[in-house]
């Protein structure tokens, strides 16, 4: 049997409460973080906040249809592997639902051990592409919009050079992960794991166990005991939302002294921390809504992402730029915008 990938993160998309049961349980038992919806236009709201790793999706669902949610998460989250379950599948819709990027199709009633099989087998496989794929590094360290923002540009290439939790806050839409992703990917630890947490829709417990584990009294953790496999990078969107328990052990955690004598202490599982926020941390520490030690723990890795409307005088070049990147990718000729297309996009906000 094909070993599943541990805490591998899977939505369940099905109406029908029985079929949802049994796989929530089973996946559960396999070692699976699950969610669960039974309507296709709640299943794109979720994949959009927290994206999972596979989506199981049936065919015939309310709100929209198993193929249109295909069809929009492949466009906008190619990554995440996708399994379509039906009751009434034709030849025709299983071959549509693989052109469209499905990586199986399978027919209800199906066992149970046909399904885990599948599940276990594709996110293997894609753990291993994962692996393998090691893409050429971009000519540019980061893309035009970001390239004329000195103070971004400068805390990138600081931070990258060592493994300091770092903070990065802005408004909705700045970039503010593809910023934490660049300084990853600029560190030493570039070939370790990125992994994403949105602290809005994950649950509490489920954080604890990503971030968190205790010490074992007499026994001292070194980086040299723990193997490069298991080393990951967490990020953690919307840290604001973060419960206070989790803040305060978060804190802890951040600042504490390495001498302490406190076999019982919790132990950071990462080996670096990513976080971000579109809310005034100062302020809502001020009002008690956020940890002031959280806070502190990110005083000299702090990072602020302005909006691109402080840089609309950039837009033309940024649009004219990003044009000739998707031409070279695309193998097509760079499309033109016109002079109207260009002033509205710089007057928009």
């Amino acid at each position: 049997m094909v070993t599943p990938v541990p805490k591998s993160r899977i939505l369940i998309v099905d109406d029908e409460k029985n079929i949802v049961s049994s796989l929530t349980g089973i996946l559960a038992d396999e070692g699976y973080e699950v969610a669960k919806t039974g309507d296709g236009i709640e299943a794109l709201e979720i994949i959009q906040n927290d994206p999972p790793d596979l989506v199981l999706l049936d065919i015939w669902l309310p709100g929209m249809d198993g193929i249109e949610v295909l069809k929009t998460v492949k466009t906008y989250h190619p990554e995440i592997e996708v399994l379509i379950m039906s009751g009434h599948g034709t030849i025709d819709t299983a071959v549509k639902a693989t052109k469209l990027g499905a990586q199986d199709f399978i027919e209800k009633p199906f066992s149970l051990d046909r399904i885990t099989q599948s599940i276990a087998e594709v996110l293997n496989n894609r753990r291993s592409s994962n692996n393998e794929d090691k893409r050429a590094p971009s000519s540019k360290e980061l893309p035009l919009c970001f390239e004329s923002m000195v103070e971004v540009r400068k805390a990138v290439n600081d931070f990258s050079l060592n493994m300091k939790p770092v903070l990065v806050h802005g408004e909705s839409g700045t970039g503010k992960e593809f910023i934490a992703q660049a300084i990853h990917r600029q560190s030493s630890k570039s070939d370790r794991p990125f992994v994403k947490i949105n602290c809005s829709f994950r649950q509490a417990r489920s954080i604890h166990s990503q971030l968190f584990k205790r010490s074992q009294k007499g026994l001292k953790s070194t980086k040299a005991s723990t193997q490069s496999g298991e080393e990951k990078v967490i990020y953690l969107s919307n840290i604001d939302s973060l419960s206070k328990g989790l803040q305060e052990k978060l804190a802890e955690a951040l600042n504490k002294d390495s001498s302490s004598s406190d076999d019982s202490r919790l132990e950071l599982i990462p080996i670096r921390l990513f976080a971000s926020s579109t809310k005034d941390l100062t302020a809502l520490s001020a009002k008690g809504q956020f940890h002031p030690a959280l806070l502190d723990a990110f005083k000299n890795t702090t990072l602020f992402i302005p909006p691109l409307r402080d840089y609309a005088v950039n837009i033309p070049a940024m649009a004219k730029d990003y044009l000739a990147e998707a031409s070279k990718t695309q193998n097509a000729p760079i499309p033109e915008i016109g002079e109207d297309a260009l002033a509205a996009l710089c007057r928009y906000s």
